[in-house]
């Protein structure tokens, strides 16, 4: 993988966690401490399946 694919991926999960941390109501730190997935069938989200870690 490239350099700029890589960069790529990382401000899409930037902005993923940014969208998902608003609507849990905490911080992106917050949520970053968390151990928790994204659930997706084709790596297309449709909607957000987040199933958390013990």
């Amino acid at each position: 993988m490239g350099y700029w694919s890589e960069v790529d991926i990382a401000i899409w999960e930037r902005e993923n966690e940014r969208h998902l941390s608003s609507k849990f109501g905490i911080s992106c730190i917050e949520l970053c401490q968390l151990d928790y997935e994204i659930e997706s069938d084709d790596g297309v989200i449709y909607h957000y399946r987040v199933v958390f870690n013990k």
